[in-house]
């Protein structure tokens, strides 16, 4: 039998290390990441990965597995992202994104 996921929903957690990172980062900063957890929690991840400011991009080598968004030219914020499918009627997918760092990117 063909099982059909037919609902997802987004969810934006803060892990510790990541609170940690925003009591050093400027308000702007903070700000910034909570207008894109907004974005992500109402629109979708797609929709916030849409907007080329953010330059969502998914990362390499020692971060592999983890993506990267910008929040100024200077800051980013490094997520991971995970799904979970809750065992009801409508089978409900969950996608978990899981901020895991806040820095100041060095180039």
């Amino acid at each position: 039998m063909l099982s059909i996921l037919t609902y997802m929903t987004d969810v934006v957690e803060i892990s510790k290390k990541a609170k940690k990172d925003l009591r050093h980062a400027p308000k702007r900063i903070i700000i910034a990441l909570y207008k894109w957890i907004e974005l992500v929690e109402t629109d979708g991840l797609e929709a916030a990965r849409a907007i080329p400011g953010y330059n969502d991009e998914k990362l390499k080598a020692e971060r592999e597995g983890q993506y990267s968004i910008r929040l100024s030219k200077q800051w980013r914020a490094l997520h991971t992202i995970s799904i979970t499918v809750k065992k009801t009627k409508d089978k409900e997918k969950t996608r978990i994104i899981t901020v895991i760092e806040v820095n100041a990117h060095e180039y």
